[in-house]
């Protein structure tokens, strides 16, 4: 699932580089199936579909799972 840093700040407020974000992720489950690319002036982070977790299969679902893990 493709992620773009840039979408995902419309719904989070962070200081934090997408680097930053996408090793918080990683580390709450969501791994990164290639390395962060730039497409179209965006970092886009790739995040492995484990097809287990509607609640996280999109733009707004990976906004809240950072939201609850940074409070």
């Amino acid at each position: 699932m493709k992620i773009p840093y840039n979408w995902l700040k419309e719904y989070i407020n962070t200081d934090l580089s997408p680097r930053e974000v996408a090793e918080l992720l990683t580390m709450t489950g969501h791994a990164l199936d290639k390395p962060l690319f730039e497409q179209g002036g965006d970092v886009v982070m790739d995040l492995e579909d484990r097809g287990n977790r509607g609640d996280v299969s999109g733009v707004i679902g990976i906004a809240r799972e950072f939201a609850a893990l940074t409070s």
